[in-house]
């Protein structure tokens, strides 16, 4: 939005500088001092063009959603678009490799008999 293109209109250090103010006001002075700093400009991401999640048209999600999550051979697929619930939301992200976690345990389960006990 607005505030998006306002900020990425600044130099770097002013984007840092004032979101480590931000974070300074809501968890103390250390905040100002962090081991690591990163950010992302999305709208200079070649492939999902200014979003942080892949966009699809219209009804794909419900009609194809569940052809996202199978299992194809030894792959098995994970990642927020492939959550089905919170979808494209970091809790999307976690729930769908929580399940792809649990298929491939499962699938070890039962082509590995001798891990089961470690599974």
């Amino acid at each position: 939005g607005s505030a998006a293109r306002y900020w990425g209109l600044k130099p770097a250090e002013e984007r840092k500088r004032a979101v480590l103010e931000c974070y300074a006001r809501w968890w103390g002075p250390k905040a100002l001092t962090p081991k690591l700093y990163l950010e992302k400009d999305w709208k200079q991401e070649e492939y999902s063009r200014g979003c942080y999640v892949g966009v699809t048209g219209p009804g794909t999600l419900t009609e194809v959603g569940d052809t996202l999550r199978t299992p194809v051979g030894r792959i098995h697929w994970a990642g927020t678009e492939t959550a089905t619930k919170w979808i494209a939301y970091m809790e999307g992200a976690l729930e769908s490799g929580i399940r792809a976690a649990g298929e491939v345990k499962d699938r070890l389960k039962n082509e590995k008999p001798e891990l089961k006990a470690k599974l």
